[in-house]
């Protein structure tokens, strides 16, 4: 039982961590008062850049959110000429979106504005530290990947400590 409960508190570990990086970027950017980019706009302009043209039902399956919410952020995107939205032909509900042609410039200055806390944090913690951190999060992203399809409740205990490496001490 000792041993689960380890395996616990270093998955929790790592998840407030997690956390922790977006709310100090998120501090970070009131702090300074600057842009108007927010962290939902860097995923929804990431995952239409990777796979446009894309639907909306997708965009909120991979926000894990609901597809009204992703229609209304869609729907402000577009007004400020950052998306495009195109209507099917054949079924008005549905649509395509797209990154608008001259919008790739803002979007890289809101998402520069959005990343750069984590810019000086890894400047802090210096190159070799941030290519262990880059190598691990490599390696968490596919265990992701290999893990996908899979019913999401059924990662057991003894996989994640196949998965999960020792962490230090945070009292160190």
């Amino acid at each position: 039982m000792k041993e689960e409960e380890n395996i616990i508190e270093k998955a929790k570990y790592i998840l407030l961590t997690s956390r922790a990086i977006i709310a100090y970027c998120k501090q970070e950017k009131r702090v300074r008062n600057r842009g108007d980019g927010t962290f939902i706009n860097l995923q929804i302009f990431d995952f239409v850049k990777q796979h446009a043209p894309v639907g909306v039902h997708e965009i909120a399956e991979y926000l894990n959110v609901s597809k009204a919410y992703t229609s209304t952020m869609i729907s402000e995107l577009v007004e400020r000429d950052l998306l495009v939205r195109k209507r099917n032909r054949n079924d008005k509900r549905k649509c395509t979106i797209t990154i608008a042609p001259n919008a790739h410039k803002r979007i890289e200055s809101m998402e520069a504005e959005i990343l750069f806390p984590i810019d000086e944090l890894v400047k802090n913690i210096g190159k070799a530290k941030t290519r262990k951190w880059i190598e691990l999060l490599r390696q968490i992203e596919s265990e992701i990947e290999r893990l996908k399809g899979k019913d999401e409740y059924a990662i057991t205990v003894d996989r994640i400590e196949r998965t999960t490496m020792e962490l230090p001490d945070s009292r160190n």
